[in-house]
Formats: structure tokens, C-alpha cells, sequence
């Protein structure tokens, strides 16, 4: 049984790929489910401690908080936070909750020309990927001799999906 150590690290913003809900795009109301967020380990660099580690987000409601992405989050053009929002926010998130170790939530699309473009992309299945945003507040660490620390987000907040 490897050895589990508790830690609590402080790691910047972090981003993790995900995918649409297949055929879940619905054109008159400018919306698409997405699955934002899996249990599925995702290989990333802690600044801190200088090394590779593998993540997971443990996709349970008493781990991940959803409020956020509930008040209406933004959906943004590629996690870019900076700049006017009319160029970047292209959507905004509802109905955001957890499902069979998943975290899935509905994104409708702005109406500007740029939004509607994005949206016929997201239809025409030319984008197919989406990121979501989100913090750790609490990781459960496992290191094992000669593999890579495993770090399971256990107290975890999502800030925002982007395309």
C-alpha cells in the first residue's frame, strides 16, 4: 500500500481539456452541454515543488464547488481573463452540476458576430474541445518510489470554461 502524505500546496489558475456533450448543440436556444471536468489523471507542472505530478479532480459535490460556474460564469475565448470583455467573454455557464464522476454544465453562446461564428464552429464539430478554469484549495498527495506524485483535488472551485 503506498504511503499517503497530506499536503496543501498553492498552485496558480489551473486548466484542464475536456469535450461537448455529443449532440447536446441546440441552435434556437444557442446552447451546448459540455463535460467541463472528469477523474481522469491530467500530467501537470507544480511551480513549487518543481516537478511533474499527475492531477485529478475528484468530480463529487462535497469535493468540486460549482457556485461560480452556477452565477453565471463566463464562457471564454481560450481562458483569455484580460483584454475588453466584449472581445473575450463569448458565453456565459449554467446549470453546472456533477454526473457519474463528471462535472457537465450548459454554455450559451453571446449573439455578437464573434459569438455566433464561435457557436457555428462549435456546431459544424470544428471545435471540439473546451478547458475549464479552476482553483485547489485542497490536494491529497501520493507519492510512490520512482513514479510521478499523484495529486487528488479534494477541495477544488471552478472559475470559468473556455473554448
Amino acid at each position: 500500500m503506498p504511503e499517503i502524505k497530506k499536503e496543501t500546496r498553492q498552485l496558480p489558475n489551473q486548466r484542464t481539456r475536456a469535450e461537448f456533450k455529443a449532440d447536446s448543440f441546440n441552435e434556437a436556444d444557442r446552447t451546448v452541454e459540455v463535460i467541463f471536468a472528469t477523474e481522469t489523471a491530467v500530467r501537470t507542472f507544480d511551480w513549487d515543488a518543481y516537478e511533474m505530478v499527475d492531477e485529478v479532480l475528484i468530480c463529487m459535490p462535497e469535493n468540486g464547488d460549482l457556485k461560480r460556474l452556477n452565477n453565471g460564469a463566463p464562457a471564454l475565448d481560450n481562458h483569455n481573463r484580460y483584454g475588453k470583455t466584449s472581445d473575450n467573454v463569448v458565453g456565459v455557464v449554467s446549470d453546472a452540476r456533477f454526473e457519474n464522476g463528471a462535472g457537465v454544465a450548459k454554455i450559451r453562446f453571446g449573439s455578437s458576430e464573434s459569438d455566433t461564428e464561435l457557436m457555428n464552429k462549435v456546431r459544424d464539430k470544428i471545435v471540439t474541445g473546451i478547458s475549464v478554469g479552476y482553483n485547489v484549495y485542497e490536494y491529497q498527495v501520493t507519492r510512490t518510489e520512482g513514479k510521478i506524485p499523484l495529486y487528488r483535488a479534494t477541495k477544488w472551485e471552478a472559475t470559468e470554461i473556455s473554448f
